[in-house]
């Protein structure tokens, strides 16, 4: 997911600086939720993956079912945002891609 993640928002922001116009504002609207991915991985999940390997690890297994399953709630829930950010991206790349595929016709 990174990896997808850096190389759109580079493609679609190397595509925003050579257009022009409303396209242009399209592709950086695609390249920023992209990009953000990677900072909200790492300061808003990081955290609590950190805390399942953890439990993860434990041998207590009371602990592990009831802070575990809290925790991959959350989880969860962070991950729908993160997902959410992706299908944005896309969105907005393929908007930018087909209006200008159609003003070409």
């Amino acid at each position: 997911m990174p990896v997808s993640a850096v190389l759109g928002s580079i493609v679609f922001g190397a595509a925003a600086y050579f257009s022009e116009g409303e396209r242009r504002y399209t592709l950086i609207a695609a390249a920023v939720p992209l990009f953000s991915m990677l900072p909200y991985t790492r300061l808003v999940m990081w955290w609590g993956i950190l805390r399942i390997k953890l439990i993860l690890s434990a041998d207590e297994e009371s602990k592990a079912e009831n802070e575990g399953a809290a925790l991959v709630q959350t989880w969860r829930t962070q991950h729908i945002a993160r997902i959410t950010m992706a299908w944005i991206g896309f969105g907005a790349g393929l908007y930018a891609l087909t209006q200008a595929a159609l003003r070409n016709v």
